[in-house]
């Protein structure tokens, strides 16, 4: 039995998804981080490489799962944090290498930043990073703690959610 296709529904075939469970204990293990230190910040850019997505949970012949939930890692809700994480991170270490190269350039080392450096500096001060970071975290982990079949507004899908969101009818 296939779906009754819509444009909806194709659009959101192409997304990467990730169930919610192993999502939810990724997000609460970066909560623990900290930004300032360097091995967190890199496993915080790990963690966002890493994210455990796969292809569409469903097609036009496959019927979106019934007892799980997914998270739409598409959507823009998921996407600004996740990006708001990388830049918080990116610009750590940005000046955490400007840093290095100032102080070695106040030893009479003649190094300049590089451009790949000064690429990754999207805040002025690492307090801003952090602020950022602290926020896009809360974001990511805040829509876990509502109903579950409002959680579509957030891209978290069960079943009923998904076919009422892609007004999709199993035939």
């Amino acid at each position: 039995m296939p779906y009754e296709w819509t444009l909806v529904a194709e659009d959101f075939e192409s997304h990467s998804w990730c169930e919610l469970g192993p999502s939810r204990r990724a997000v609460r293990g970066i909560m623990t981080k900290n930004m300032t230190v360097q091995t967190d910040c890199d496993a915080i850019l790990k963690f966002i490489d890493e994210l455990p997505n796969k292809n569409s949970p469903f097609s036009v012949t496959e019927r979106f799962p019934e007892n799980k939930i997914y998270v739409d890692l598409n959507h823009y809700h998921n996407v600004n944090n996740l990006r708001l994480m990388t830049i918080a991170a990116c610009t750590f270490k940005g000046l955490q290498n400007v840093k290095t190269l100032n102080h070695q350039n106040g030893r009479g080392r003649n190094s300049a930043p590089t451009p790949l450096v000064e690429d990754r500096i999207y805040y002025k001060q690492v307090n801003d990073a952090i602020v950022s970071y602290s926020h896009a975290v809360h974001n990511l982990f805040a829509p876990h703690s509502i109903c579950i079949n409002d959680q579509h507004i957030f891209g978290i899908y069960t079943r009923a959610s998904f076919e009422k969101q892609c007004s999709l009818v199993w035939i």
